[in-house]
């Protein structure tokens, strides 16, 4: 998983699964491309997003390896 923070390392148009990390445990939010992510917290502040980590997927929702979405 990668940290929310750093969504600037994908592509704008990478399908993530966003989830939120509370007490060692991960809560599905949403699935979305990365330039969404900005209208989808837009009432967290950035500081804020420590809490939440991004899995890579492909259009249709299945998980890609971390490597194959940092090339693209």
């Amino acid at each position: 998983m990668i940290p929310i923070d750093e969504c600037e390392k994908l592509h704008p148009e990478q399908w993530v699964k966003v989830y939120e990390v509370l007490h060692e445990q991960c809560d599905y939010i949403i699935t979305c491309q990365v330039h969404q992510l900005d209208c989808v917290f837009s009432g967290y502040k950035k500081i804020w997003w420590d809490g939440f980590v991004l899995e890579p997927t492909n259009e249709e929702g299945q998980l890609i390896p971390i490597e194959k979405a940092l090339l693209r």
